[in-house]
């Protein structure tokens, strides 16, 4: 079988040869060998990609695969400025194949994985005390009195089934049974107290503990899987998800978050969630059944980026500042409806049309498919505090609009002028999906230009905006807006500002793979493997 694409190809060349005469009715020309040898080195290298094509379809048993084939011979040929003999092109053809193989051979799956462990909160690496929970009772360690008392806390500790020893840097938790895990009542999640596999790293600084899970990669899935997404879901996109989760881990430890404490995550939406809700037997055995699986491009694996639901479509890597789309060539504006892939939504009126129509998508039965809110009361301290939040974070976020580019650097958060009263918030600029990328802010005094979706989503939301689904359900927002696919409408008293309201669609960043997608996908019979190869074009799947 060939592809769509070999076949159009293949048809257009046959009328260009008919209308030219190097086609079926023999030519008298002195150049007619010349031409003829032209014509079959050119069906010969149609032959040879159609090859490579079928080659690959049967690798990936996969009808969304892009099937990448080498240009410049491709070039050469069809201009006539040069032919590549079938013996050179098979062994180019083949030189590139084991390159692939090589480099893809080259790259191991990591076996364990470091796991910093943020406080209950979300809000720190520190942790004042250390309560561990033992096989009769509970016992509390504090950082002051851990290097002084080590033999007694020690022997402790071992009657409770855990045991204690040093560590290069600090010291280290290892429950004595080979199926026990360690459960830190000092910390509360979404399903209480959380058990972690493994070991646990402990490291003191300033009189508060940092703590270090670490455990191996497939163990460390179990966590992830049912905190990242609802165990009830279809069992294709839980693989889908195990299969991301565990590529992004392996991307995220080539580049550590917390390389000073030799660790490559932390266990917030940082990262990936994990250990916020208990292993599930579903989700255990969908990270099973991929053991060892990851998506790879150009031998290294990918950044797998997730988020919950998209409004019908999704955003290329360009939706936060200082990501080059370039450099993330398998993440692109991601339509499950045909229908969308040819929208340009850059315009406030045209994305206002789309958010209001119907369209079919496979996500539309959904509840955060579409939300609307409302904010009553703009509070310009509010909103300056949160422009210094941002600007803290990352400088480029925040610009002072009619400054040098320049002439921010070295200022400190503190010093960034207040608005005054807030005259008009607009949308500046959408990417082509309608994702907001740019916020105005019009203040008295000066105005602000807020860049990135995540903080147009942070300064939108008043820390208490209930927001109402599609369904009638509402959920209040205390951080952020669902997502930056929205329009934002202001409510004005003559010219005042007094408030504004806002239509939306999808939640969450829309870049890679949209969950509740992945699920709807999972439930008309879509395998697992066509659900990552859809999200994350032209990448391979390895085990």
């Amino acid at each position: 079988m060939e592809n769509r694409s070999d076949a159009d190809r293949r048809e257009a060349l046959s009328r260009e040869l008919r209308q030219t005469g190097r086609y079926g009715k023999r030519q008298k020309s002195t150049r007619t060998g010349r031409k003829d040898a032209l014509f079959f080195g050119v069906l010969l290298v149609l032959l040879l990609c159609g090859v490579a094509a079928l080659w690959r379809y049967a690798g990936h048993k996969n009808p969304f695969y892009i099937l990448v084939t080498d240009q410049s011979a491709k070039n050469q040929n069809e201009e006539g400025q040069g032919e590549t003999s079938s013996g050179e092109l098979q062994n180019k053809l083949n030189g590139t194949l084991q390159q692939r193989e090589e480099e893809q051979a080259s790259y191991e799956v990591p076996e364990t994985v470091r796991v910093l462990l943020l406080n209950s909160s979300y809000s720190s690496i520190y942790h004042d005390e250390l309560v561990l929970k033992g096989n009769t009772g509970s016992v509390t360690v504090t950082a002051a009195e851990l290097p002084d008392q080590f033999d007694e806390i020690k022997e402790k500790l071992i009657s409770e089934g855990i045991l204690l020893e040093s560590s290069k840097e600090g010291y280290v938790l290892i429950p004595q049974g080979a199926d026990q895990r360690l459960c830190v009542l000092s910390i509360t999640r979404a399903c209480g107290a959380p058990s972690y596999r493994g070991c646990l790293y402990i490291y003191t600084r300033n009189e508060q503990f940092v703590l270090i899970n670490e455990l191996s990669l497939e163990e460390y899935l179990y966590g992830v899987l049912p905190s990242e997404m609802p165990a009830s879901y279809h069992e294709e996109a839980l693989k889908a998800q195990a299969v991301c989760a565990r590529t992004y881990a392996c991307a995220v430890i080539e580049n550590p978050r917390y390389p000073e404490f030799d660790a490559q995550l932390d266990d917030s939406t940082s990262c990936q969630v994990y250990g916020n809700l208990e292993e599930h037997e579903n989700t255990t055995r969908a990270v099973e059944e991929t053991k060892g699986e990851i998506l790879m491009f150009e031998g290294r694996p990918v950044s797998t980026y997730y988020f919950s639901t998209s409004a019908g479509l999704g955003s290329d890597i360009g939706v936060w500042q200082g990501f080059q789309v370039e450099d993330y060539p398998y993440l692109s504006n991601r339509s499950q409806n045909a229908a969308h892939e040819m929208l340009e939504l850059t315009a406030d009126t045209e994305f206002a049309a789309y958010l209001a129509g119907e369209h079919g998508d496979i996500e539309s039965g959904y509840p955060w498919y579409r939300w609307n809110c409302q904010v009553s009361d703009i509070n310009a301290d509010a909103i300056y505090e949160k422009l210094k939040e941002r600007y803290a974070v990352k400088q480029e976020s925040v610009e002072l609009v009619g400054a040098e580019s320049d002439e921010n650097d070295g200022i400190l958060p503190d010093m960034l002028p207040h608005p005054g009263k807030i005259r008009m918030l607009s949308i500046e600029k959408r990417n082509p999906s309608g994702c907001a990328v740019c916020l105005l802010v019009e203040g008295e005094n000066c105005s602000y230009r807020v860049h990135g979706e995540y903080n147009v989503r942070y300064l939108l939301c008043d820390g208490n905006t209930t927001v109402t689904r599609q369904d009638g359900s509402t959920a209040v927002m205390n951080t952020i807006l669902p997502s930056a696919y929205l329009i934002l409408t202001p409510i004005l008293d003559k010219e005042e500002l007094l408030g504004y309201s806002i239509i939306g669609g999808g939640y969450g960043h829309g870049v890679g793979m949209s969950q509740n997608g992945a699920d709807a996908l999972a439930a008309s019979g879509t395998g697992y493997q066509d659900i990552l190869a859809y999200y994350y074009i032209g990448t391979e799947l390895k085990k």
